[in-house]
């Protein structure tokens, strides 16, 4: 994957996203506004990017870095900085 993830991380993700989850991952998921039944039909890089693209979505730190420590982690709050590199920049962003 992307600098940032190492086996540890992405491990704990794909358990995060499996039908035993825990009520705290179900709520990290729904902070994101995603549903984890329909990501577990996705690859694994589709999933982070739909999962990055919910970091996005989210205003306070402190709820990013909470989601993302669920699923991720004690490392997970510095994953969101690697899962926006994951996300296609606007045209007027690329330019610069």
């Amino acid at each position: 994957m992307g600098v940032g993830f190492d086996e540890q991380m992405l491990s704990r993700f794909q358990r995060s996203n499996e039908d035993d989850r825990t009520p705290e991952q179900q709520g990290a998921f729904a902070k994101l506004g995603l549903d984890p039944d329909k990501l577990e039909t996705e690859s694994l890089k589709d999933a982070l990017g739909q999962v990055a693209g919910g970091f996005d979505q989210l205003g306070d730190p402190a709820d990013k870095a909470s989601a993302a420590m669920t699923l991720f982690g004690r490392a997970g709050a510095d994953v969101i900085a690697t899962l926006g590199s994951m996300q296609p920049k606007p045209r007027s962003a690329r330019r610069l």
